[in-house]
């Protein structure tokens, strides 16, 4: 049950952040269709902004754990020495894949109501078909759908939905990536402090 609380904290943070370049993007659709060429670029540079900002919490996340994972073998020497039984914190160490997990998890209101949506539109006439669960999976993750509303006179279809899969990819890879790089920075940190330790010291120290 700890572990299950602990990716659901993990997904607060894209999440908040999401919500608010959601809004962002809905007040650049908002911009008239005659400057279309604009509010693509205001689209692009919010998400690169919003992906900026992903990384650079995941980066920290990822230096933290490392940490942890630090604080969790000095406590692992003490129980083997002494027998005592003393706790860790086994959900917030780092391992390299965790950041592509929670990424993952991020995903899965999108994916949940996408699976919907292709069962409902299944066999249906794309441009007749309903397209409820779809336009709520757009709706959440509009900063990365918002490419396809840019011209409002464009009718949707069903197809033009799964656009909205374009943030799987970027939710999974950057939160991911960018906590492994965080995590290695802290590596190496600590194996140039050894080195030094035994250059100075000697291997016997």
């Amino acid at each position: 049950m700890k572990t299950f609380w602990y990716y659901v904290k993990q997904m607060f943070i894209p999440i908040m952040y999401l919500f608010i370049f959601d809004i962002i993007a809905l007040g650049i659709l908002c911009i008239g269709d005659n400057l279309i060429a604009l509010k693509v670029i205001l689209l692009l540079v919010s998400l690169g902004f919003y992906a900026f900002i992903l990384g650079a919490v995941f980066y920290k996340d990822g230096q933290a754990a490392y940490k942890v994972r630090i604080a969790n073998d000095l406590s692992r020497e003490q129980i083997i020495k002494t027998g005592k039984d003393i706790p860790l914190k086994l959900n917030e160490e780092y391992k390299p894949w965790k950041g592509f997990l929670i990424g993952a998890i991020n995903c899965i209101p999108l994916v949940i109501f996408m699976l919907i949506h292709v069962i409902l539109t299944a066999g249906k006439d794309p441009v007749t078909a309903t397209n409820t669960c779809g336009a709520i999976a757009a709706l959440i993750y509009i900063a990365f759908f918002a490419f396809m509303q840019v011209n409002s006179t464009v009718a949707l279809t069903a197809t033009a939905y799964y656009f909205v899969f374009i943030a799987v990819p970027i939710f999974i890879a950057i939160p991911g990536v960018c906590y492994y790089l965080g995590g290695r920075k802290i590596e190496l940190q600590q194996q140039q402090i050894k080195e030094k330790h035994r250059m100075i010291y000697g291997d016997k120290s």
